[in-house]
């Protein structure tokens, strides 16, 4: 029986910032959550999104927990 694969990555970027580093990221997870043989997991532990002006994105708030799935990639 396949075992589960999983990831855990902290990041101070991830979408929907445009920065480099959220991309990268971004990219590293999708593509192993997408083209994993075996049952894949990926987390990204980040901070709410406000870069590059210091702004919460529109349906972020600045709290202690928030979860979303983007692309198959768990977010908290």
């Amino acid at each position: 029986m396949p075992r589960e694969l999983r990831v855990l990555f902290f990041s101070h970027y991830f979408p929907p910032e445009g920065n480099a580093p959220a991309t990268r990221v971004h990219a590293f997870c999708r593509r192993w959550v997408r083209r994993s043989r075996e049952p894949f997991q990926a987390t990204v532990i980040t901070s709410a999104p406000n870069v590059p002006d210091g702004k919460l994105y529109e349906g972020y708030r600045n709290r202690l927990s928030q979860r979303e799935c983007i692309d198959g990639i768990d977010v908290v």
